[in-house]
């Protein structure tokens, strides 16, 4: 099935920049993974969906399944370690202002 970019609503524009500076010619499954569960601390699953569908990463329909499976392991210590390892990719990519935008009451940061 092709993948196809969408388009997305404003507030979560800032989350696809930032993916797709990061990985402009697409991105392997290891590191997605990694990057949905660095976008879970700030968004929801179906807006973490929606921002993988919309950079065309996966299949419109399958953000959302793709986004519980990648978080149902993100506790694991490897997938911590490529946790770490994406953020301070993201960081060259407006991570950090990303963060900003989508601060929560009382965060203590990622």
């Amino acid at each position: 099935m092709k993948k196809v970019e969408k388009e997305l609503p404003p507030y979560l524009v800032s989350s696809r920049y930032m993916l797709k500076s990061a990985f402009p010619g697409g991105v392997s499954e290891e590191h997605l993974e990694a990057a949905a569960a660095i976008l879970s601390e700030r968004l929801s699953l179906r807006n973490i969906a929606k921002v993988l569908e919309a950079c065309g990463y996966v299949s419109a329909g399958d953000g959302y399944h793709f986004a519980m499976a990648a978080l149902a392991d993100a506790h694991l210590e490897p997938n911590r370690q490529r946790k770490k390892v994406m953020v301070k990719l993201l960081r060259e990519h407006g991570f950090d202002d990303w963060l900003q935008e989508n601060e929560l009451p009382g965060d203590q940061g990622i």
